[in-house]
């Protein structure tokens, strides 16, 4: 691992208060998972508060590997990883990763998670640059697949970005890390607001609204009331609602999938020239428009550049999105 230095796994203790959910950490007939149920045969990395270990569990046969993330209690992180735990318990997804267990003894939090062998897509993209078209548009389906689904359990992912896109050594993405997901409650509605509040049209053939030629749909449809304010994330995926301090929906995600997809075609950002500072102020710009440059559209199709376009929309309720097809 690049000469890291591994640290000795976190050694088991006995449990005293409790910041997850009852049933969290239960193995089956009611008992309860610890590290002693655990054994730890390698190191995968660490990320701010959190140490992340390759385990497998004692006794268990055929052996699975999982990764095993744990953070200290008294880290600020620490009732985020309580979160992330209630949240990902909701949520089964081909395409995010599953939590098996999750369990805390007196000094940290331990969520044992999917193990995905391929490493994140941003190794990938920093080893081998920018990829192909037809790999790009399915990796890229199974992003929209994955948020979709979120969208549908009220949870807004806020953090998409191509290191918490993890690749299984099938090919397919496993989406990570929902250490600043948040859960969104509908306001509830007078009968007389509802009345009210216009609808929106429902054959428009341009981005301000209604159905897209693509098939997406303008985020207005979709999404109702639900909204927070937080300014969280990773600033230059962050929709320019974020950046300027505005409650923001589920379409915050949908313009993180529209860099997310000009890296994959291009390995670059769309807005890769600017600093941070340079980029919030692009973002602030009343009128704000996106368009592929001549240079990129030599290296992606018409229909990419179309899409692209259309998520980059700074314009919230007009920006393409996605709901999950029918069973």
């Amino acid at each position: 691992h690049g000469g890291k230095t591994e640290p000795e796994p976190p050694p088991p203790a006995k449990g005293r208060r409790s910041l997850l959910p009852a049933g969290a950490g239960e193995a089956g007939g009611g008992r309860r998972v610890s590290m002693s149920d655990f054994e730890v045969v390698g190191y995968l990395g660490a990320g701010g508060s959190s140490q992340v270990h390759l385990v497998q569990r004692v006794g268990e046969l055929p052996q699975r590997l999982f990764a095993l993330k744990a953070v200290r209690k008294n880290h600020l992180s620490a009732r985020r990883v309580a979160e992330e735990s209630r949240i990902l318990q909701t949520l089964r997804h081909p395409f995010i990763v599953g939590l098996h267990y999750a369990f805390e003894d007196e000094i940290r939090l331990y969520l044992v998670l999917s193990y995905a062998g391929g490493g994140d897509l941003l190794a990938q993209l920093e080893r081998h640059g920018r990829v192909a078209e037809p790999a790009a548009r399915l990796c890229f389906a199974e992003v929209v697949s994955a948020l979709s689904y979120l969208h549908t359990q009220q949870v807004l992912y806020r953090d998409l970005k191509p290191e918490n896109l993890l690749l299984g050594h099938d090919g397919h993405i496993l989406l990570a890390d929902f250490g600043v997901s948040k859960r969104l409650v509908q306001q509830q509605r007078t009968q007389q607001q509802t009345q009210q509040q216009p609808r929106p049209p429902l054959d428009r053939k341009d981005s301000s609204g209604g159905a897209l030629r693509d098939g997406t749909t303008p985020h207005r449809a979709c999404c109702g009331d639900a909204a927070t304010s937080t300014m969280v994330g990773t600033p230059a995926y962050m929709a320019p609602e974020v950046v300027l301090g505005h409650e923001y929906s589920y379409a915050a995600d949908w313009w993180s999938a529209g860099i997310l997809l000009h890296e994959l075609l291009t390995n670059e950002a769309p807005f890769s020239d600017q600093s941070i500072a340079g980029l919030w102020n692009h973002l602030r710009r009343p009128g704000l428009c996106f368009r592929v440059s001549a240079e990129d559209r030599k290296r992606m199709s018409e229909a990419a550049c179309d899409l692209i376009e259309k998520l980059l929309v700074a314009d919230a309720s007009a920006r393409a999105s996605w709901r999950p097809l029918p069973h």
